[in-house]
């Protein structure tokens, strides 16, 4: 079968190919133009885009128009994918993300899914330790608080985990 379409692929007439040609000619002719969009885009005003939590679902969050999956930690000028998947799951080493911006981080919105789950008194004391209100909620609560506060201009950071439900 193969060598059947080989010989097909061979002797067919040629005569058909500049008329293909000539048909999209104007392709050639016309300058090529791409366009890439990064995520640290500046909209019209020169102004960096900062990266709000603009939907959530089940399967994770989209923020600056980029589809998140899973679990997202932002920061004022850049997001992260964030291992955690449960709120049992998150320790001072998974927030330690936020101790390491500079300028300093000056609270951190915890979404913990479609409930707000208390935190480890070892999570509270190195967040105070290190200077870094901790303000836990269900995400939905969370993403909306972190939006808020980034508007406000704070430096403010988020550790989001997507709900296993969602309710209208």
């Amino acid at each position: 079968m193969a060598a059947v379409c080989a010989r097909r692929l061979l002797f067919t007439n040629t005569r058909s190919l500049p008329l293909v040609y000539r048909r999209f000619s104007n392709i050639e002719k016309e300058s090529p133009q791409t366009t890439v969009k990064f995520v640290t885009d500046n909209d019209e005003g020169g102004k960096e885009i900062p990266p709000y939590v603009t939907k959530y679902s089940t399967q994770g969050f989209r923020v600056k128009n980029v589809k998140v999956f899973g679990s997202v930690a932002i920061i004022p000028d850049n997001f992260f994918h964030w291992k955690v998947q449960r709120p049992e799951e998150i320790s001072p080493e998974s927030l330690s993300l936020f101790t390491l911006t500079d300028p300093p981080t000056e609270i951190v919105v915890v979404g913990t899914g479609e409930k707000i789950v208390r935190l480890s008194p070892k999570v509270y004391k190195y967040m105070k330790e290190n200077r870094i209100l901790l303000e836990v909620q269900d995400t939905k609560n969370a993403a909306a608080t972190f939006n808020f506060m980034l508007e406000e201009g704070r430096l403010v950071g988020a550790a989001l985990i997507p709900p296993l439900t969602i309710k209208d």
